[in-house]
């Protein structure tokens, strides 16, 4: 048995130490586990810690909101408690009164919209502006704009305003606008101001009246009705005498609101009385209490005058920074579901124009609300939106309207005329046409064809669906309703129609019409199977494309992807899945144009589904794929509203090779979790010196923004040593900056721990976190030895009591560098106080002759179209009483960036005097070319042949600058022809004036020189900008690029954006097929 344990001694002591490091492995292994899963409970406790902090944190944030509107509120209350204690009983009444309207008004409902509207917190204001008489068109423009052109005929120039600006201009004044143009809002908003005396000087008594009302009620004197509805509604007796007498003295306003909506009588005739009846007595109050305001709503088409004292301005429609604030505001507690209606308005540019209108983009947020995709059902939306329009959005607020004419016979008609007009290419309808089309539909619903213009009228002026544009030219409210419209049309005239639409879908003019009929089909199959040239529903074999004969840009398979986004049916089975497997393979093609493979991932992330997202995720996690393919489609991710997709994408993170398109997706899909990730990113690339990477920043702005404002302050501060450049951060004037990071940078520039380079983005910071409460610290920085404040800083903490502090600085000369000349740029916010007290130093001279230079540049700054006019009337006076040149000057090129004449021939002079300085001669020819002078072009033209002959390269390059601005074709036409003669730095001086453009008669010169330029890809680049014809593509395709520098990638950009402007089609065998428009036989 010894013997057994000695010979085999070595053996068992090895298996011993393997038993025993298994064992040590075993209890190491189970301690690791423990551990991790330690960690794991740890950061699920971490993770659960964060998610309870961003929660309490959100709380707060609404907290802080809310205790900011109960503390106004709180004044308010305050100040009648106060008031009340001194008044008398009827005084009393009135307080009481103005807080019940205020309570009345604070929650406004539209439509079945799921919450009530805070009126204070959550209402965009829309703009107005003094109302433009219809213009007489040209017949030339007429038809050109008739024609589909991009301009609008009811594009005004004038001077926008806030209501409660327009008020104080004009205490008289009809405001105007479309149906759901936001008047009535607008009304009551006003009302609820001057109820909480928020418009002082002016009226503290509102009086809301709803003039349907007031002609349903009998009564015949509009005050006596004014005063029961106070009586009634609010409990305010006895206000007859009162009212009167605030009348008198104008701290009463009148509001009236509906003119057009007294126009409900049995009758026309009688409708016609009652707007007489109610005109009048609206003239017969403003004569007899002049000093009172009144403002008076009605639809512009239902505006038939009788008010002569009163200024007309229309309301406007929303902007698309008002848009994106109403949808801010309406999600006000869902920022995801309010920046996912941002991005679905703003990704189709027909649902963007039809979310102007204030009552269908709250329309659209309802449906949004309910979790109806946008863009994919739009055809329901529009739909919705008709309904609204024509019945529900009077029958919500009770109001009746005069007519023979049902809802369904105003649909079958508007189909009508958008199918007619769509067919010709019209985007605006000749009234003698249009009346030839309501005409020959009256009979068939039993109408008389002599009632046409009536019927007109009525659809113009109680529904607003088709308006007049100019004089004689109709046009639907927006051209989607148009596009909806034909879309019906098209579908109730049946096959015949469809196959007529399906030979024009290559022209962009029909592409929504086509979208939204397969959105209404019963089938959407032969619709597809001919826009993809199939005569049979029988699969194509594989590896042969879904499209039969396609363009070299799939116009074919785009178009029927595009038809897939509205989730149409479609019966033959192979058909939804090939169209979906071939955008895949435009999305791999790289030699596509990224524009075009951009469209393709968009358009398959719209079409929705869990398989296109898995396999849009395998695409991008796989390198075999190319890179570009690769980014557009994480790019196009970004934009899907697939559920958990930000933590799948924040999943691949570690090691990913496309990080910055990462961070845009994680940005876009608002993955709070991905926030830590982003910032240290950041953070990492600015500590090892590294670009900090625009997209980062981007991303962080889109969760909030507030960390990448900290670790923008905290770059700017000397001592953290971080090498950042703070211009690397281009979005930072749009990150909200709070008291604390404002303050911090505040700090910082005041104790000198900021670079001088860095000080502008401190300043703006600080100034713009902390408000008028630092104006005076601010100035002391701009007026002090500590640097540089822009314009942008001094305006954010400009109001009234620091405009006075400024003017003092201007008054006493205390500057020091060029801060005084930003300061008086500033000083534009609050024109009416500053701009007398500034000419006046002008005009009498209480500055030295540096403070004059610098008052100039400063007011040249200022671009209000309220003080334009006064400031050349003011520079024209000094410039002709003024005889320094380095005076005159100054003034003379504000005049002329003012777009007056007055300081041309100071102009001319002084080009001619400055010879060789280049920065003065080229700010010269810009002031000269901003008033249509072309003098200098002559000379500039001659001394540029005479430097190409010589070969002078610099001359050359000074030359073309001062030319710049102008771009005349003949030095076009000088610089094409040779630019095949020179090469290095000379051609990219010579390429490089070519991005203005190149005009029309120029472009085949351009493309016969672009194979023999050192540069072609410049060419290429600005030909893709150029308004190419036909015969422009044909000679392009012909170009040989050398194979030295071939780009094919930018050639082809070149070419989808050449065949796009010229309306052609181009084959892979070299065909180029123009794009027909307009139906022969239409």
């Amino acid at each position: 048995m010894s013997s057994f344990w000695t010979s085999n001694a070595p053996a068992l002591i090895a298996l011993g130490g393997v038993l025993a490091g298994l064992v040590a492995g075993f209890f190491q292994w189970r301690g690791n586990l423990r551990q991790q899963r330690g960690l794991e409970e740890r950061k699920q406790e971490l993770e659960r810690r964060k998610l309870e902090l961003d929660q309490e944190k959100f709380a707060w944030d609404r907290a802080k909101a809310e205790h900011e509107r109960g503390t106004a509120e709180e004044e308010f209350q305050e100040r009648l408690r106060d008031a009340r204690e001194h008044a008398d009983a009827v005084e009393r009444g009135a307080l009481d009164y103005r807080a019940a309207v205020v309570a009345s008004l604070r929650h406004l409902k539209i439509l079945d919209m799921p919450q009530p509207l805070d009126l204070e917190s959550l209402y965009v204001q829309v703009r107005v502006r003094e109302e433009e008489p219809r213009r007489y068109l040209h017949p030339e423009e007429a038809r050109r704009l008739a024609r589909g052109g991009e301009e609008q005929l009811l594009e005004g120039t004038g001077q926008t305003f806030a209501p409660e600006e327009a008020m104080a201009r004009h205490a008289r004044m009809t405001v105007v606008g479309d149906p759901g143009a936001g008047k009535t809002t607008m009304l009551k908003y006003l009302t609820f101001r001057i109820a909480r005396g928020e418009l002082r000087p002016g009226p503290t008594l509102p009086v809301f009246v709803e003039l349907r009302r007031f002609v349903d009620s009998g009564e015949e004197r509009l005050l006596d009705f004014a005063v029961k509805q106070l009586d009634e509604r609010y409990g305010f007796r006895d206000a007859g005498p009162y009212l009167r007498g605030r009348l008198e003295t104008g701290q009463a306003a009148l509001l009236l609101d509906g003119l057009d909506e007294v126009l409900g009588g049995a009758t026309p005739e009688e409708a016609e009385r009652a707007y007489t009846h109610v005109a009048e007595e609206i003239s017969r109050l403003a004569g007899r209490y002049r000093l009172a305001p009144i403002v008076v709503t009605c639809r512009k088409a239902g505006w038939r005058g009788g008010l002569q004292e009163f200024g007309s301005l229309e309301v406007l429609d929303f902007t698309w920074e008002q848009v994106e604030a109403f949808a801010a505001n309406w999600f006000a507690e869902d920022p995801v579901k309010a920046e996912g209606l941002r991005a679905a308005l703003s990704g189709n540019s027909r649902m963007r124009a039809l979310a102007a209108n204030p009552l269908l983009l709250s329309l659209i947020a309802i449906v949004y609300g309910k979790d109806l995709e946008l863009p994919e059902r739009r055809a329901e939306l529009y739909n919705r939106c008709v309904d609204v329009m024509l019945k529900e959005w009077d029958a919500h607020r009770g109001i009746r309207r005069q007519s023979e004419f049902t809802t369904a016979r105003k649909r079958d008609l508007l189909e009508e005329i958008a199918w007619h007009f769509h067919q010709h290419g019209w985007r605006y309808l000749p009234e003698h046409e249009l009346l030839d089309v309501i005409a020959r539909f009256l009979p068939t619903v039993d109408l008389p064809a002599e009632r046409a213009a009536e019927v007109l009228a009525e659809i113009c002026a109680q529904y607003g669906l088709l308006k007049e544009m100019a004089h004689g030219w109709y046009g639907f409210l927006h051209l989607t309703l148009q596009d909806y419209f034909a879309a019906v049309a098209a579908n109730e005239h049946g096959q015949a129609a469809i196959a007529r639409i399906v030979g024009h879908r290559h022209d962009p003019w029909w592409e929504e019409v086509i979208t939204l009929l397969a959105g209404r089909m019963t089938d959407a199959s032969p619709l597809l199977l001919a826009i993809l040239g199939r005569q049979t529903s029988d699969e194509p074999p594989r590896g042969h494309p879904v499209a039969a004969d396609d363009d070299l840009f799939h116009g074919d398979l785009m178009l029927a992807g595009s038809c897939l986004v509205g989730t149409p049916r479609i019966k033959v089975p192979w058909l939804r899945r090939r169209i979906v497997d071939d955008m895949f393979g435009v999305l791999m093609d790289e030699t596509l144009p990224k524009s075009m493979q951009r469209t393709c991932a968009r358009r398959l992330v719209e079409i929705s589904g869990d398989e296109i997202t898995e396999r849009l995720l395998g695409y991008v996690t796989d390198p075999g794929h190319s890179r570009g393919g690769r980014e557009r489609a994480i790019e196009a991710l970004g934009n899907s509203r697939a559920k958990n997709l930000g933590a799948r994408l924040l999943a691949l993170a570690p090691g990913f090779d496309l990080e910055e398109n990462l961070a845009l997706a994680l940005g876009h899909l608002r993955c709070r979790e991905a926030e830590p990730y982003l910032l240290g990113e950041l953070r990492q690339r600015l500590a090892h010196g590294l670009a900090p990477g625009g997209a980062f920043v981007v991303a962080l702005s889109g969760l909030g923004g507030h960390g990448v404002v900290r670790l923008l302050v905290e770059s700017l501060v000397n001592d953290t040593g971080s090498p950042v450049d703070p211009y690397l951060f281009p979005p930072y004037r749009r990150l909200p900056i709070g008291a604390d990071v404002a303050t911090l940078a505040l700090e910082a520039l005041e104790g000198g721990r900021v670079e001088a380079t860095k000080r502008d983005i401190a300043g703006y910071i600080a100034a713009a976190g902390l408000g008028p409460k630092v104006a005076a610290r601010i100035f002391a920085l701009g007026f002090g030895r500590t640097g540089y404040v822009t314009v942008e800083a001094y305006k954010a903490v400009m109001d009234g009591a620091a405009a006075e502090l400024a003017l003092d600085l201007v008054r006493g000369g205390t500057r020091a560098g060029s801060d005084a000349v930003e300061l008086i740029a500033a000083l534009e916010v609050v024109a009416a106080r500053s701009l007398p007290v500034l000419s006046a130093l002008l005009r009498e001279g209480g500055l030295d002759r540096f403070g004059r230079l610098e008052l100039i540049h400063g007011l040249a700054w200022w671009t209000d179209a309220a003080t334009v006019p006064e400031l050349c009337g003011l520079f024209a006076d000094l410039l002709a009483g003024e005889e320094a040149d380095e005076v005159k000057l100054p003034l003379a090129r504000s005049l002329a960036r003012w777009k007056s004449t007055e300081g041309v021939p100071v102009l001319r002079k002084a080009f001619a005097d400055a010879k060789d300085n280049l920065d003065a001669l080229a700010e010269i020819a810009e002031a000269l070319h901003g008033v249509g002078d072309t003098s200098v072009v002559a000379p500039l033209h001659a001394r540029l042949t005479e430097a190409i002959g010589h070969g002078d390269r610099h001359e050359v390059e000074r030359v073309l600058r001062l030319l710049k601005p102008y771009a005349p074709s003949e030095v076009t036409g000088l610089v094409l022809d040779n630019l095949s003669l020179w090469d290095g730095e000379f051609s990219l001086v010579l390429a490089d004036y070519l991005d203005r453009g190149i005009p029309d008669e120029l472009i085949g010169k351009a493309v016969q020189v672009t194979a023999g330029s050192w540069n072609p890809w410049l060419m290429l680049e600005v030909l893709s900008e150029s308004r190419a014809r036909p015969g422009h593509v044909e000679r392009f395709l012909r170009v040989e690029i050398p194979e030295r520098i071939r780009y094919r990638t930018s050639r082809m950009d070149a070419l989808f954006a050449m065949s796009r402007t010229a309306k052609v089609r181009v084959f892979a065998d070299g065909r180029v097929v123009p794009v027909r428009r307009e139906f022969s036989d239409a």
